[in-house]
């Protein structure tokens, strides 16, 4: 049955948190970019990145 497929999975959840945090370091490089601020926005870019390979071993949830 189609529906079966829009439940989320017991993965699903986990992988969105995850995925929403890191997306905070992401939309703040968005913004600081906005500004001009090029090198501020560099730094967010790689908090990122490195937000999402720490929580390979850190849970973010």
């Amino acid at each position: 049955m189609i529906l079966q497929n829009i439940r989320p999975q017991a993965d699903d959840i986990p992988r969105a948190v995850v995925s929403m945090i890191a997306g905070i370091s992401l939309m703040d490089a968005v913004f600081i970019a906005s500004t001009g601020n090029i090198p501020w926005m560099l730094l967010c870019t790689l908090d990122f990145l490195a937000t999402l390979t720490f929580q390979k071993w850190i849970a973010g949830s």
